[in-house]
C-alpha cells in the first residue's frame, strides 16, 4: 500500500510537486505570525486546494468522515449565534481553522502519486532538523532567541521565562513549548518508525539520524514539557511493540537505553524538577482547573451539552481550560467529540489493516495515539501548524478507494 510515484506525470511536473510540498510546509512552520496568527502558510494551503479543485478531488470514507465533523462543527457555530452573538471576524476565522484539517488532508490526498517518497521523507525531515536547531538556538543566542520570540510566540510571556528562570522553555517557531515537545516527540517517532528502516543499510545516514534523535531528545528536555517527556516514553513503546517482529526492534530499545542515560547523566536535576509529587498529582495545576470548569460549564446536561455552545461561549470564559476534550465538549456538544474521536479511530483502523503492507503504518499509528493522548492537555489539536502537518501526512498515506 506504500504510495509511489505516478509514471505518467513527467518529470517537470513531479519536481513542481515535490517544491510545493517543500514550500507549503516551510511556510506552515516558518512564516512569521501576523497578529499572532499563522495567515501566509494558511492562504498558500487554501489556495493550493482551490487549484487542485479543478484537477479533481478524490473522496474516501475518511473524507466524508471529515467533512461531517466539520459541517457539524460550522452549523454549531450559526446556530448559537442566535445564543451568544459573535463577530463576523471571529466566525470567519473560526470556520477557516475547522476547515484545516480537510484541507490539508485533500491537498495531501492528491500529492500521492504526484510526488516521490524520497521527497516526502526528506521535506519532513528537514522541518523536523530545523525545528530542533531553531529551539537549541533559543537558549543559546540570545539575538536570535529575540527575533523567533518576537515573530512566533507570545514574546512578553516566553521571554520572562528566559529572564527569571535557570533555562528558558524553547518553542522551535511552534509557539508553545508544550506543543513544541510533542511535535519533537512526533519527530523522533517519523526517523524510528519511517528513516531508519528505510536506511537500515546505508551506515553513514543512520549515523545521521542517530545524532538527529539524540539531539531531539535535548530539545524535548528543553522544552520542559512534562505532556512530551510522557508521550517520548510512550510513542517509543508503542513502537516497538508494533514493529516486535522487525529488526528495528532491538535498535530501539538501545535508542531508549541511551536517551534514558543522557537523561540520568546530564538531566537529572533538570528533569526531575518538572516532576515534583505536587505537580504529578494535580497534573501540573489542571485538576483543579478541569474541576472547575465541569461544574461551571459542563453541568447540568442540557441540550447544548448535545450540540455544543460555539466559539463565542469558548471566549466570553477567558480562560485556558488545557483540555481539548473538554474543550470541544463544550464548543460542539457530545456529537462534536465523538466524530472527532471517531476520525482518529477510522485512521487507526484503516492503518492497522493495512499493516504490513504500509511502512507508514506504525508512525501513523503511534503519532494519532500520541496526539490523542497529548490532547488531555491540549496543546496539540489547538495548533493549526501542527494540525496541517498531521493531517498532510495522513492525506499523503491514506490509501485511495
Amino acid at each position: 500500500m506504500d504510495v509511489t510515484y505516478d509514471h505518467k506525470f513527467n518529470i517537470k511536473t513531479l519536481s513542481i510537486y515535490n517544491f510545493s510540498f517543500f514550500f507549503l510546509l516551510t511556510l506552515i512552520f516558518y512564516s512569521p505570525s501576523i497578529f499572532g496568527r499563522d495567515y501566509i502558510g494558511i492562504v498558500l494551503l487554501y489556495l493550493f486546494l482551490l487549484l487542485i479543485m479543478f484537477k479533481g478531488i478524490n473522496f474516501n470514507k475518511l473524507t466524508l468522515l471529515i467533512l461531517g465533523y466539520v459541517m457539524v462543527t460550522t452549523l454549531v457555530e450559526f446556530l448559537n449565534l442566535y445564543t451568544y452573538p459573535a463577530s463576523f471576524q471571529l466566525i470567519i476565522r473560526t470556520l477557516i481553522y475547522n476547515f484545516l484539517p480537510l484541507a490539508a488532508f485533500l491537498v495531501g490526498s492528491f500529492l500521492t502519486g504526484r510526488m516521490t517518497n524520497k521527497t516526502f521523507s526528506q521535506v519532513i525531515f528537514l522541518v523536523g532538523f530545523v525545528q530542533i536547531f531553531v529551539g537549541l538556538a533559543q537558549v543559546y543566542s540570545e539575538s536570535f532567541r529575540l527575533f523567533t520570540l518576537s515573530n512566533y510566540a507570545d514574546f512578553e510571556k516566553y521571554n520572562n521565562n528566559f529572564e527569571t528562570w535557570e533555562v528558558g522553555r524553547i518553542i522551535g517557531t511552534i509557539g508553545n513549548p508544550n506543543t513544541y515537545g510533542v511535535f519533537i516527540v512526533i519527530f523522533v517517532l517519523f526517523i524510528c518508525n519511517v528513516l531508519l528502516p528505510k536506511y537500515k543499510n546505508n551506515s553513514k545516514i543512520k549515523v545521521l539520524l542517530t545524532t538527529t534523535l539524540l539531539i531531539s531528545i535535548v530539545s524535548i528536555i528543553l522544552s520542559q514539557s512534562r505532556t512530551a517527556y510522557i508521550l517520548l516514553a510512550i510513542g517509543l513503546v508503542i513502537s516497538i511493540v508494533l514493529n516486535k517482529k522487525s529488526s528495528l526492534n532491538k535498535f530501539m530499545w538501545f535508542i531508549i537505553t541511551a536517551l534514558s542515560l543522557i537523561i540520568l547523566l546530564f538531566y537529572n536535576e533538570f528533569v526531575s524538577q518538572r516532576f515534583t509529587n505536587e505537580s504529578l498529582t494535580s497534573l501540573g495545576g489542571r485538576v483543579e482547573v478541569w474541576k472547575t470548569f465541569i461544574d461551571n460549564y459542563l453541568f447540568p446536561f442540557n441540550i447544548n451539552s448535545l450540540i455544543g455552545s460555539g466559539v463565542e461561549r469558548i471566549s466570553d470564559i477567558g480562560i485556558a481550560v488545557d483540555n481539548y476534550y473538554l474543550q470541544l465538549l463544550l464548543q460542539y456538544g457530545v456529537i462534536g467529540l465523538i466524530l472527532y474521536i471517531s476520525i482518529f479511530i477510522v485512521i487507526i483502523g484503516h492503518f492497522l489493516f493495512y499493516f504490513r503492507i504500509s511502512k507508514y503504518s506504525t508512525f501513523i499509528i503511534s503519532t494519532i495515539l500520541v496526539v490523542l493522548i497529548s490532547d488531555m492537555s491540549g496543546s496539540v489539536s489547538m495548533n493549526p501548524d501542527i494540525t496541517v502537518f498531521l493531517f498532510l501526512i495522513i492525506g499523503y498515506c491514506y490509501k485511495k478507494y
